[in-house]
C-alpha cells in the first residue's frame, strides 16, 4: 500500500506489483500550444534554479486537521481500489463506455481529452485511469513514482498514489487535478511561476532521459493545495499551487547510450518547441509579458539546432525575470 499525504505535501512512492515491458520505437507527436503561474522569490521558495526541499514533518503539524480530513476521505477510495469487486465493476464499466468518449484528467475542458487511448473515472480527490500492462507509459509511471524520483521537487508528473496490476491491465489511482487557469492568472508573477514550474519539469524529464512529453494545454493540471476552490476567485500569492502534467502516454524513457542518437536529439528539441509554443499561445500579446519574447522566440526557433536546452531555457527565464521591478510583477494583466 502506498503512503498518502495531503496533496500539497510529500508523496511517497506508489506500490508496484509487476514490471511492464517498454517500447522506444519513434512515434511522431504534435507540437503543443498552452496557458499561465507564481514567483518563487516572492514566496521564499529559494533560488529558482535550485531543487527545493520537501516539507519538513514539523510543517505538516500546521495543517494537521486539514491533512487528517483529507486522509479520512480516502478510506473508501482505497478500499474500493483493493477490492476485487471494485476491479470487476471497473471492467464492466469499460465495456459499457463508448470507445469515442474522451476521458478527462480533471474537471473542465470537456471537449479536450487528456488521454484518448485510456478510460478513466473521477472521484472528489483522485482520478482513476486504466492502462495496458505492456505500454511504455506504465514503465515511465513506475519510474517517475519511485522514491528517488517522487522526492525531487522538479518532478512535475502527476503523482500516482497506487497501482494495481491484474489480468494484463493496470489500474492507476492518480491525484485529481484542477484546470490550471481557473482562476485566471492575475499578474506577471502568476505567469512566471507557471512557466518556471513547467521548465523545471522539462529539465527534470530530460535529466532523467525522458522525452516526447506532451505540454499541450489540456494536459496541464493544477494541485490547488489548501486553496478555497469553492470560491469563484482566489489569489495564488496567498495559496501557492503546483502544476503537473496529467498524462505521459507518449513519453519514452530512453537508454543513456542513445542520448546522442539523431531521433532522441530530435525528440528533445521538439519538447522544447512544444513547451515554448504552449507558453506563447497562453501568454499571447499580454503587454506585461512581452519581456519573455526572447525566451519564447529561442524555444520555438525554426532551426531546431539553435533552440536552448531545457536547463538553458530555465536560466534565460530567471535572467529575464531578474530585470523586473516588484511592481511590474504584480501589475494586473492587460492586453
Amino acid at each position: 500500500m502506498a503512503s498518502l499525504t495531503h496533496p500539497h505535501f510529500h508523496f511517497e512512492s506508489c506500490t508496484y506489483h509487476n514490471k511492464a515491458s517498454t517500447s522506444t520505437d519513434p512515434v511522431d507527436y504534435d507540437d503543443a500550444a498552452s496557458e499561465w503561474t507564481l514567483d518563487h522569490e516572492a514566496h521564499d521558495f529559494g533560488h529558482p534554479l535550485e531543487r527545493m526541499h520537501n516539507w519538513d514533518e514539523d510543517d505538516e503539524e500546521l495543517y494537521d486537521d486539514d491533512a487528517q480530513s483529507w486522509l479520512s476521505a480516502q478510506d473508501d477510495v482505497l478500499s474500493r481500489l483493493q477490492d476485487q469487486r471494485w476491479l470487476e465493476a471497473q471492467r464492466d464499466l469499460e465495456d459499457e463506455l463508448n470507445d469515442t468518449t474522451p476521458p478527462a484528467a480533471y474537471q473542465g475542458y470537456p471537449t479536450q481529452p487528456v488521454a484518448s487511448s485510456s478510460k478513466s473515472t473521477v472521484s472528489a480527490t483522485v482520478h482513476f485511469k486504466k492502462v495496458k500492462m505492456e505500454s511504455a507509459e506504465l514503465e515511465v509511471i513506475h519510474y517517475l513514482n519511485s522514491d528517488a524520483m517522487r522526492s525531487d521537487p522538479w518532478n512535475h508528473s502527476v503523482p500516482t498514489l497506487e497501482i494495481v496490476e491484474q489480468d494484463g491491465e493496470a489500474y492507476l489511482m492518480i491525484l485529481r487535478l484542477h484546470p490550471y487557469n481557473t482562476p485566471a492568472f492575475q499578474n506577471a508573477s502568476d505567469c512566471i511561476d507557471f512557466a518556471r514550474q513547467l521548465l523545471e519539469g522539462l529539465t527534470f524529464f530530460h535529466e532523467n532521459k525522458i522525452t516526447r512529453v506532451n505540454f499541450s494545454p489540456h494536459n496541464i493540471g493544477m494541485d490547488v493545495g489548501l486553496a478555497p476552490i469553492s470560491s469563484a476567485k482566489w489569489d495564488r500569492s496567498e495559496f501557492p499551487v503546483r502544476y503537473y502534467l496529467a498524462s505521459l502516454s507518449n513519453a519514452i524513457h530512453y537508454d543513456g547510450r542513445h542520448t546522442h542518437d539523431d531521433h532522441i536529439v530530435n525528440y528533445l528539441r521538439k519538447d522544447i518547441k512544444s513547451l515554448g509554443s504552449t507558453l506563447r499561445n497562453i501568454f499571447g500579446e499580454t503587454r506585461q509579458l512581452q519581456f519573455l519574447s526572447p525566451l519564447l522566440n529561442s524555444m520555438t526557433a525554426s532551426n531546431a539546432a539553435t533552440r536552448p536546452t531545457a536547463h538553458e531555457a530555465l536560466s534565460i527565464l530567471n535572467t529575464l525575470c531578474g530585470s523586473l521591478a516588484p511592481q511590474q510583477k504584480f501589475e494586473a494583466l492587460s492586453r
